[in-house]
């Protein structure tokens, strides 16, 4: 969801979009991972792509009925939700997401 790289990007988005809609059928619920940045020099453009695919995966969410989970992840450098300040600012740009019934899934060690 964080791939700099478009086509990565959107293959992931399309995959997450499928589940709900196979998540809304069943009536379940669904937990992602937020993805990641490899290299600290590319860290703002991985942070830009995650916010699109949040926007673009809330509606999807939202067109299949589905609440989903966004997993919180260890305390590793190169991987995004690892910490609430930050978190709190990847969803302020991303405000449709947080409306679309998104919550966070205490899982990461």
């Amino acid at each position: 969801m964080a791939s700099t790289l478009e086509p990565i990007r959107r293959a992931s988005v399309e995959v997450i979009s499928e589940a709900f809609t196979i998540a809304g059928e069943l009536n379940a619920k669904v937990v992602i991972h937020p993805g990641y940045s490899a290299w600290t020099e590319g860290k703002e453009l991985s942070l830009l792509a995650l916010r699109r695919s949040l926007t673009e995966i809330g509606t999807a969410a939202d067109d299949s009925g589905v609440t989903f989970f966004v997993e919180n992840m260890p305390k590793w450098p190169y991987f995004f939700f690892c910490t609430p300040p930050k978190t709190t600012r990847i969803l302020m740009t991303a405000t449709s997401v947080w409306m679309s019934g998104m919550h966070f899934c205490p899982g990461g060690p």
